[in-house]
């Protein structure tokens, strides 16, 4: 891990637990994060081109279904 991917992750972090509500359960503040990795996952694939186009896709679904 990069000293520049803990930074972006701390600052995340912190202003998450700002924007927090007062009363919110640990399984909610789990979900959230667990959301939020999601999304930055999928943004470093699309940065790093780990994705398939559309159609791409369509043909691949249609394929699983023809099995």
């Amino acid at each position: 891990m990069t000293t520049e991917s803990v930074i972006s992750t701390k600052e995340l972090l912190t202003e998450f637990a700002r924007d927090l509500p007062e009363k919110i359960s640990l399984a909610e503040v789990i979900e959230e994060l667990q959301i939020l990795n999601g999304i930055r996952e999928g943004l470093r694939d699309v940065a790093e081109g780990r994705v398939i186009s559309h159609d791409e896709m369509k043909r691949r679904i249609a394929e699983w279904r023809s099995t």
